[in-house]
């Protein structure tokens, strides 16, 4: 992938990165390859499993910070690239009772990401992101609130741009497929794309569109349609 121009790699779920076995090695790795690296994790087990200087090599960290919900502690180390966190609205989320505010003094992140909970039903999804972007909007910086919303693309090119490679060995269109109604929230297997292995030839044939029929619940629609727009013109672009 790397003589395909490959420039960026982000360490993610599902599962939790931090947990690989030779995560180090694959971090260091990368960066022999050149390549700019991200991670998004639990943090749980960030210090004991991700030594200094493979954490030295991202360019940023997302700690997802769900996890104080369920353990007592986390324990960030300092990093050269950009701290960030990241919040998903649920039904234990209680404003009076969090401690990311805490968190948030302590560790001073760049941002803090808020989500919803995108397991909602279409209906509560619409009433979900007006009421929470109101209220996040009233904590101010670094919070944000990041809106989803679910429509169904024409055309899904996402998977050229950032193919989700998982570890079943298959790469994936998105993340986002476990949220599609037929998915029963799991990279199931009506979503797999290509062999992790043979990712590497499309980059060499002509473009075609991952099938959209059962993307109901897709979050990447505008994205592909600006993509669709660039390989399929119209020739009246420049009457903006």
């Amino acid at each position: 992938m790397c003589y395909s121009n490959l420039r960026t790699v982000e360490w993610t779920g599902g599962g939790e990165p931090t947990l690989h076995p030779e995560i180090n090695e694959i971090i260091e790795q990368a960066d022999a390859f050149g390549l700019e690296q991200g991670m998004i994790t639990n943090g749980v087990a960030l210090t004991k499993n991700v030594t200094k200087e493979s954490l030295a090599m991202l360019k940023w960290l997302r700690i997802s910070i769900n996890s104080l919900e369920y353990i007592d502690e986390i324990n960030i180390p300092k990093i050269k690239g950009t701290l960030g966190f990241s919040y998903v609205i649920n039904e234990k989320t209680d404003w009076s009772k969090s401690r990311i505010q805490d968190y948030v003094d302590k560790y001073k992140p760049a941002y803090v990401r808020i989500v919803p909970n995108c397991l909602a039903t279409f209906d509560e999804h619409k009433i979900n992101n007006e009421n929470y972007s109101e209220l996040i909007e009233k904590m101010g910086p670094p919070y944000f609130y990041q809106r989803k919303e679910f429509e169904q693309p024409k055309h899904c090119w996402w998977g050229y741009l950032k193919p989700f490679a998982h570890h079943d060995g298959w790469v994936y269109p998105c993340s986002s497929v476990v949220l599609n109604s037929g998915a029963d929230g799991k990279f199931h297997e009506h979503f797999r794309w290509v062999k992790i292995e043979d990712l590497y030839k499309l980059y060499y044939d002509e473009m075609e569109p991952f099938p959209t029929n059962q993307c109901d619940h897709c979050v990447f629609k505008r994205q592909n349609d600006q993509v669709d727009s660039l390989l399929n013109p119209t020739g009246m672009e420049n009457f903006v």
